[in-house]
């Protein structure tokens, strides 16, 4: 009788341990998922506050556009 005792403990053992080691692998695949968000998340703060600090500059308007802001600016140098 204790070796039927002791088969049925080292099978529950062994079933723990396969769903322990499930839960952690799982477990495991949450964290790099939300890793993987947080680092695109700062990522894009760091662009933005690159923007911000190193703003791009805006093209020139050209054409009639170009005649039109020229002529509105002159009017307030005067």
């Amino acid at each position: 009788m204790a070796s039927t005792g002791s088969n049925d403990f080292l099978a529950g053992a062994k079933g723990a341990a396969a769903t322990a080691q499930k839960t952690i692998g799982e477990q495991a695949s949450n964290v790099a998922t939300a890793a993987g968000g947080v680092q695109k998340t700062v990522g894009e703060y760091v662009g933005k506050a690159v923007d911000y600090v190193n703003p791009k500059p805006e093209p020139k308007p050209v054409g009639v556009v170009a005649g039109a802001t020229k002529a509105a600016g002159d009017l307030f140098k005067k």
